[in-house]
């Protein structure tokens, strides 16, 4: 059976966890003011209706993707269907950076919050993960999953 704790030893460890969770929330206001309101290029469309009727998209299916978007688009706020399975990339993605920020200061030695900061800030910004965290895809997903299970 596997326990799952938290133990505080000290003081920085509540401020790490109050910063990831500062950065991952920043992140997530950031995704929503530029999050796509409807479908674009590419997988968007497919992954959208698949979610939203519970189908199957193109091979290799996506499965958990699938379920887990279908959950977003109970929310009662947004204006489209193709609105809310966007939110679940960027929550995904949001998450994965409280995940980022809390890896770096847990195995940083001194500067746990600096680096955790400037760290997660880069993420946060890079190109890649950002055009990925308004639109529908997977990888916000995958990326989630990579840093629970780091």
């Amino acid at each position: 059976m596997i326990k799952l704790t938290l133990h505080f030893q000290k003081n920085s460890d509540k401020a790490n966890i109050y910063i990831s969770l500062l950065l991952a929330f920043s992140s997530l206001i950031l995704y929503l003011f530029t999050l796509s309101p409807t479908i674009n290029f590419g997988d968007s469309p497919e992954l959208i209706s698949s979610a939203y009727t519970l189908g199957i998209a193109h091979p290799p299916g996506y499965p958990l993707y699938s379920l887990s978007a279908k959950l977003f688009t109970y929310m009662p706020w947004g204006d489209s269907v193709a609105q809310k399975v966007n939110f679940a990339s960027a929550f995904f993605s949001a998450a994965s950076i409280f995940f980022v920020a809390m890896i770096v200061a847990s195995s940083a030695k001194t500067y746990s919050l600096e680096g955790a900061t400037i760290s997660a800030l880069f993420l946060i910004s890079s190109p890649t993960l950002w055009s990925q965290s308004v639109v529908s895809e997977v990888y916000a997903l995958n990326l989630f999953l990579f840093t629970l299970l780091l």
